[in-house]
């Protein structure tokens, strides 16, 4: 560059700049301030060239260091500096220096003028970029007047120029800033995505608690579990990583809510909670987060990293967004858990319904109810019921375990409740309500047992947790059930259900103690209408038997009756009124006495049959009725048998059972010209078996396969009366729609001559 003057010598301090330079001069300081910034440029082109690799702040050293050194030099001065803005734009700090005290001046807090001593000529200009300052360029000489007009301009230049590389680079950065906040939020975003797809396929709590624990995706060394509020206390419902071996108590697995524990506290209180913790292995933070609904407090995160100051503000607002999506899994699971408890109880109560309805033994009923219980409350139900002398009987004793059954029984038979004792069935039928314990501690089971054996049986049992209702019908306590848990404690909600199948349960005691009562008195009432007494006329024996029909209550109109007339022949007589109920009953016994009435004036079979059908309509009998009439010469064995409407009798012999072809006439109460008899002869070794409709099962087996059956089994064994009619009984069925009476008459001694 030609300098109109002097010029500085080479290697030496600057000459004097004369104030006004040439054309040339002007061209040759702008081509100068080109190549100046260069540096920067090729710089600038790098960072667009590979957008991704940062830029690291101290990489825009070199370049202006290099620029300030190539300025001095066209300058002629001693120091060239470069003062960047800071962030807030409050302060200009010395970024690059060129000249004296360079070491010293760079990254200090500059004030312009200050730290110069020794310079006595100073230019400074402003670097300006998209409207607002980015920094100054200041250059500085000892002469005095060294920068005459032209100086600032020239500075000017360059610092325009640096001004616009440096905000190119910085607006790259704020892009590539942004780009990075992107990501970061895409991948939060991703990470919150990710958990509330996990989340929505959960279905009950614990598989929220889970889903929890993975979704935080921890760095090594930290720890994180779930709590589950269960009644009173805090559960832990999952957990992951290495816990932690300075954890004290208030972290286990449950945590009571009115303790003073971390846990405890955030979750009364509904207040996030952060804090570090000192321990052996240095400072562990932590941090509690409860998991809220609407209706109050659902759970608790906890996390323990095992260093200090773990959790950043951006950690912070993910652990926020789990816990509220947690809430929202855990609100669902409770509505689904909700929706299955309640489809459970209505087929369970459905079945409990079937039992009552299919019910026709109060033991065999509360066994079933029993069995049925162990399957939804507990693993062990029992049930006593008050006798009629007012003792406690244990009626059923159940396990859901059948390995464990043998253990139970024992409790059955041997340890019923005692009356006047602390027993919790006792206690609730004495005051009507019922009793429970979430804890049934030492002390307690001691209280209930009746002595030592009992009392190792309950805890080789591993009674835990026990609710007992009172069974209430009609407004008097007939038993007490007790359920009994051996894996959890009940809450309220197995508490309520324990009560609502208390109901039926009672309601099942209480029908079968009318049954009982109405089929007591069904019985007394069908008794007085029999015969009270058969008599055994000489040389027969004969033996009767009466079976009630075992569902329903009703008496029915079977009978059976035996005479001996004054001639010593004995007439015998079965019958059945259409019907079972009282007036079936009433009936078949006004049919009994008319027959006995009318036998004295007609005594053969034909006569009496006839007989009655003429003055049926007289007697005022509304309903047919079915009857054999046999009469037997004791002396011969002669016998004459007529037969209105019944099946025919069984002759049991050496060689079988036959059945007698008696014609089957039209039954009582139905018009008919004549009634026809069978006549024939009974042998000493010979049974005959009368019997109502009621013996032959026509409605499973048919009527021909039932009388082969009946034949079958009263020829199987000795011939005689009691015995033929033992195996006629244990033969019928045990359930039976219908009343039988049976007849059965042998010759006792050999025949005379006829």
């Amino acid at each position: 560059m030609t300098v109109r003057g002097s010029r500085a010598p080479a290697g030496g301090s600057p000459g004097t700049l004369r104030p006004v330079l040439a054309i040339d001069d002007l061209l040759a300081l702008e081509r100068a301030a080109a190549a100046l910034v260069d540096p920067l440029a090729r710089l600038w082109r790098a960072v667009r060239a590979s957008a991704d690799a940062p830029v690291a702040p101290r990489s825009l050293d070199p370049p202006l260091r290099a620029a300030l050194r190539t300025l001095r030099r066209l300058l002629f001065v001693d120091v060239v500096a470069v003062e960047l803005a800071n962030q807030a734009g409050d302060e200009l700090v010395t970024r690059a220096a060129a000249g004296l005290s360079e070491e010293l001046t760079v990254g200090a807090i500059a004030r312009t003028g200050e730290g110069t001593a020794g310079l006595r000529s100073l230019a400074t200009v402003p670097m300006v970029g998209h409207g607002h300052l980015i920094g100054v360029l200041w250059a500085a000489s000892g002469e005095e007047d060294r920068f005459g007009l032209d100086g600032p301009g020239i500075l000017q230049i360059v610092a325009d120029r640096l001004a616009a590389a440096l905000d190119r680079i910085e607006v790259i950065e704020r892009e590539r800033a942004a780009r990075r906040d992107a990501e970061q939020l895409a991948t939060r975003i991703a990470r919150i995505q990710r958990v509330t797809a996990e989340l929505a396929a959960t279905r009950s709590a614990g598989e929220v608690a889970a889903a929890v624990v993975r979704a935080l995706d921890p760095a090594p060394g930290t720890w994180r579990g779930v709590w589950l509020v269960d009644e009173d206390r805090l559960v832990l419902g999952a957990e992951s990583g290495d816990r932690p071996p300075g954890l004290g108590p208030e972290w286990e697995h449950r945590v009571e809510l009115e303790s003073s524990s971390s846990l405890a506290t955030a979750v009364a209180s509904h207040t996030v909670t952060y804090g570090v913790t000192s321990t052996t292995t240095g400072e562990d933070s932590w941090a509690v987060l409860p998991i809220l609904s609407h209706d109050g407090a659902l759970g608790a995160l906890g996390i323990v990293a095992r260093r200090a100051e773990s959790f950043t503000p951006d950690t912070r607002a993910f652990f926020a967004l789990v816990v509220g999506q947690a809430a929202h899994a855990l609100e669902r699971a409770r509505l689904v858990e909700a929706e299955r408890q309640a489809a459970e109880r209505a087929s369970f109560f459905a079945r409990a319904a079937q039992v009552l309805a299919e019910a026709d033994d109060l033991t065999a009923t509360l066994d079933r109810l029993a069995e049925l219980a162990v399957s939804t409350v507990g693993e062990v139900c029992l049930i006593d019921v008050v006798a009629e002398d007012g003792r406690l009987a244990r009626m059923a004793a159940k396990h859901r375990d059948p390995a464990l059954q043998p253990l139970v029984d024992r409790l059955l038979a041997e340890f019923p409740p005692e009356p006047g004792s602390d027993h919790p069935a006792v206690r609730a039928i004495a005051s009507g309500e019922a009793t429970w314990s979430q804890d049934m501690s030492e002390a307690l089971l001691r209280s209930i047992a009746r002595g030592d054996d009992h009392f190792a049986l309950a805890r080789t049992l591993g009674f835990r947790s026990y609710v007992t209702v009172p069974l209430s019908a009609s407004d008097c306590v007939v038993g007490a059930m007790t359920c009994v848990s051996t894996s959890h404690r009940f809450g309220r909600d197995e508490i309520a259900f324990a009560q609502d199948l208390g109901c039926h349960v009672a309601s099942a005691v209480e029908r079968a103690r009318r049954y009982e009562s109405a089929f007591r008195t069904s019985t007394i009432l069908q008794s007085s209408l029999l015969p009270s007494r058969v008599p055994q006329p000489p040389g027969v024996v004969v033996d009767t038997r009466y079976l009630t029909a075992n569902q329903g209550l009703e008496v029915g109109g079977d009978f059976y009756d035996l005479l001996v007339l004054p001639a010593g022949d004995v007439l015998f007589m079965v019958g059945d009124v259409a019907g079972h109920d009282r007036d079936a009953a009433a009936q078949m016994g006004h049919l009994r006495s008319a027959a006995r009435a009318l036998a004295g004036r007609a005594p053969a079979p034909s006569a009496l049959i006839s007989a009655l059908r003429s003055v049926w309509e007289l007697l005022g009998f509304e309903r047919i009725a079915t009857m054999v009439v046999g009469l037997l010469d004791p002396s011969t064995g002669t016998l004459a048998i007529g037969s209105a409407g019944q099946y025919p009798p069984l002759l049991v012999g050496a060689s079988g059972a036959t059945f007698l072809p008696v014609p089957p006439g039209p039954p009582l109460g139905v018009e008919t010209p004549r009634s026809d008899v069978w006549r024939g002869t009974i042998e000493a070794d010979q049974v005959l078996l009368v019997y109502t409709d009621g013996a032959v099962d026509e409605r499973r087996a048919g009527s021909d396969e039932s009388m082969a059956h009946l034949a079958q089994i009263a020829a199987d064994g000795e011939r005689n009366p009691v015995a033929v009619c033992d195996r006629v009984v244990a033969g019928i069925a045990s359930e039976r729609r219908d009343d039988v009476a049976f007849l059965a008459l042998s010759l006792a001694l050999p025949l005379g001559p006829s």
